[in-house]
């Protein structure tokens, strides 16, 4: 018996099927003994689970019951009211701080581009001339140091 099977035999039981389709599981049902043994085994679990749980009785009316989680909804609404858009501080905060990045990166590359430009050049760890002897200069294609 496949799942779809069991399951109408549950609905049956249940009587949740139309009138025409109730009679024909019925009739189903008397014919096969897999069905029948189905539906034995799930009226005896309803009539177990009857007999164990007593009736069920609330301490306040049910109408009195929904209203107290009425109550309990209208106060969380009130306490964490739904902003339909953001704020005029949160717009600007949106604008101004990734054009802000954008400024501090270009004033970064433009000082190290200035700074490489103007900064005297080092070759193999003898400083430019003016700085210690003018009568010593670097040639820069053979890395060497000449005396004048």
């Amino acid at each position: 018996m496949n799942w779809e099977d069991q399951l109408k035999v549950q609905a049956f039981l249940d009587g949740q099927l139309p009138p025409d389709e109730a009679e024909t599981t019925a009739a189903w049902i008397q014919r096969d003994p897999a069905a029948a043994a189905l539906l034995a085994e799930l009226r005896g679990t309803r009539q177990a689970v009857r007999l164990a749980q007593g009736p069920v009785m609330l301490a306040e009316s049910r109408e009195f019951y929904w209203s107290k989680i009425a109550q309990d909804i209208a106060r969380s609404e009130r306490r964490f009211p739904i902003r339909s858009k953001p704020g005029l501080l949160a717009r600007l905060r949106i604008l101004v701080l990734p054009i802000a990045a954008l400024v501090v990166l270009v004033v970064v590359g433009i000082s190290l581009r200035f700074h490489t430009q103007t900064a005297p050049k080092v070759a193999n760890g003898v400083p430019p001339q003016s700085a210690t002897n003018p009568k010593l200069a670097i040639t820069e294609t053979t890395n060497t140091i000449l005396v004048k």
